[in-house]
C-alpha cells in the first residue's frame, strides 16, 4: 500500500520535527532555570571564587547541578510516560469518532500504543545533550563574574 507507506514516512518526519521543537523549548527552560540559579547565587559564587575556587570547579558545579536536575526530570517524565503507555496499551485509546477515516486505511478505532526501549534511550540521550548545551550560557555567565564586584554590590 503506497499511500500507507507515504503516510508512515510523513508521520515519522513530522514526529522528528515535533521532538526538535520540544527539545528547543526544553533548552530555553533549562537556560532560564540555570541562569536564575546562577543569578540568585551571585554572592555565593563570588564568595567561593574569592576564597580560591577556580573557574573550572565553578563550571563543574553548575554542570553537575544541571545534570542532576535533568536526571530527576527525566526519571519523573519517563515514569509518567510508562504509566500512560501501560494504561492505554492495556485498555486502549478509543478514537471511535475518527473510525471512518481509520477504516479507510485498515486501522481499528481503538489503538493500543507501545514504545520500544530504544526510543526511551534516544530521548534521554537527546535530553542530556540538550541540557549540557543549554548550560553553557549560564556557566559562562557565572565564571565571568568578578568576585570583588559581586561582593561589593547589594
Amino acid at each position: 500500500m503506497p499511500d500507507l507507506s507515504m503516510m508512515s514516512a510523513m508521520t515519522e518526519q513530522f514526529l522528528s520535527y515535533l521532538v526538535a521543537i520540544i527539545l528547543f523549548a526544553l533548552a530555553f527552560g533549562i537556560i532560564n532555570t540555570m541562569l536564575m540559579a546562577v543569578l540568585e547565587r551571585r554572592k555565593e559564587i563570588g564568595m567561593l571564587m574569592a576564597l580560591g575556587m577556580n573557574r573550572k570547579k565553578i563550571r563543574r558545579m553548575i554542570t553537575w547541578e544541571t545534570l542532576f536536575l535533568t536526571a530527576i526530570g527525566s526519571v519523573a517524565g519517563l515514569c509518567i510516560n510508562q504509566l500512560l503507555v501501560w494504561y492505554f496499551g492495556t485498555y486502549g485509546l478509543d478514537l471511535s469518532s475518527y473510525s471512518e477515516g481509520f477504516a479507510s486505511f485498515g486501522f481499528e478505532a481503538v489503538m493500543y500504543p507501545e514504545i520500544s526501549g530504544m526510543f526511551y534511550i534516544q530521548i534521554v540521550g537527546l535530553v542530556i545533550i540538550t541540557a549540557l548545551v543549554s548550560a553553557i550560557f549560564p556557566i559562562r555567565r557565572a565564571v565571568r563574574m568578578n568576585p570583588a564586584d559581586v561582593l561589593r554590590t547589594e
